[in-house]
């Protein structure tokens, strides 16, 4: 279990352009990618004039000793391999966890909005940017009932959406990258484009060849390497880096 925490990573004085991100590692809500699914794309952010905050969402309780933990990531992800979808396989895991980091995400935001002034940041361009599971907090936090709690633009890094479920009206932008050789989220990412783009909603979606899963900003030595360049001109294009 985790306690839900923010880590800010705050641009230099002069570098700041007022909007802010939190960063959703993933680790299929048994562990925490924080490395380069949190950390490193917190400061690649923060050198970029946006205030990254590294959100450590609560997760399943993942027993009480190594075996215990490597077996219930066994668990989580051994159904993908006979082709059952990765979200509903990490539903069967732990029904409740996927709800508690969900409910973390959207506090996340809340709590950005009610502190903007004090961070200086503008609380109506903040966003979130999620790796693996932590895409799908990004995408699912859209559909809070609560304004304060959405956010106002969303990257999903070989991620996905709730299954089923129509993206909302309000849906906010939305930036997404996956390989085709992801066994995990190649599929699950599909959906969620499919979802933004039958909704209306603006979406900008890459497809690499090559990379697998978890490369966050890693290099692989594959295409995909370039991503976060497509990710800067996003987030120029939204006015979020000036």
């Amino acid at each position: 279990m985790v306690v839900p925490t923010l880590i800010p990573y705050l641009p230099e004085l002069g570098r700041a352009t007022g909007s802010a991100a939190i960063v959703a590692p993933g680790g299929g809500f048994v562990m925490l990618s924080m490395d380069s699914e949190g950390t490193m794309a917190a400061e690649w952010l923060r050198d970029r004039g946006i205030a990254a905050f590294v959100l450590k969402y609560r997760l399943a309780h993942s027993g009480e000793t190594m075996a215990d933990f490597a077996e219930r990531v066994a668990a989580v992800f051994a159904p993908v391999h006979n082709g059952e979808s990765v979200a509903a396989a990490i539903a069967d895991v732990d029904r409740g966890a996927a709800a508690l980091a969900l409910a973390d995400a959207q506090r996340a935001i809340s709590l950005l909005r009610s502190r903007a002034a004090e961070w200086e940041i503008d609380p109506a361009m903040i966003g979130m940017i999620g790796f693996s599971a932590g895409g799908f907090l990004a995408t699912n936090a859209t559909r809070a009932h609560d304004p304060a709690e959405r956010p106002d633009f969303v990257a999903s890094i070989y991620g996905g959406y709730a299954q089923g479920r129509p993206a909302p009206d309000t849906a906010p932008p939305l930036f997404t990258v996956v390989t085709a050789d992801d066994q995990l989220c190649f599929e699950e990412t599909i959906r969620l484009v499919q979802a933004w783009r039958a909704a209306g909603r603006p979406v900008e979606a890459h497809i690499y060849p090559e990379g697998g899963h978890g490369f966050g900003l890693t290099s692989t030595g594959h295409a995909v390497d370039g991503w976060p360049h497509l990710l800067e001109d996003w987030l120029t294009a939204l006015g979020h880096l000036g």
